[in-house]
């Protein structure tokens, strides 16, 4: 017998709504389920040592440069417009 609820209940963790869910394939289900081999979540530490060499702070290095007013509009075909 399919495991309906339980397979309910993991695509809901997931975000996937109910509508969604019954509309996804075997195919799809098994991409978003099946974990590959060999790979296994970060954990603490290596979150920890993410934050350490990349940290989220404003005006850091690594962050990105302040918006100065709208961005500049663009025609069709992609170019600016003065």
């Amino acid at each position: 017998m399919t495991p309906w609820g339980e397979m309910l209940r993991v695509a809901a963790r997931a975000g996937v709504t109910p509508a969604a869910f019954w509309q996804l394939s075997l195919k799809e289900w098994r991409m978003l389920t099946d974990r590959p081999q060999g790979l296994v979540p970060m954990g603490r530490d290596g979150f920890e040592r993410m934050m350490t060499a990349w940290p989220d702070e404003a005006g850091g290095e690594h962050s990105p440069p302040p918006l100065r007013g709208p961005p500049p509009h663009r025609c069709a075909t992609g170019r600016r417009q003065t």
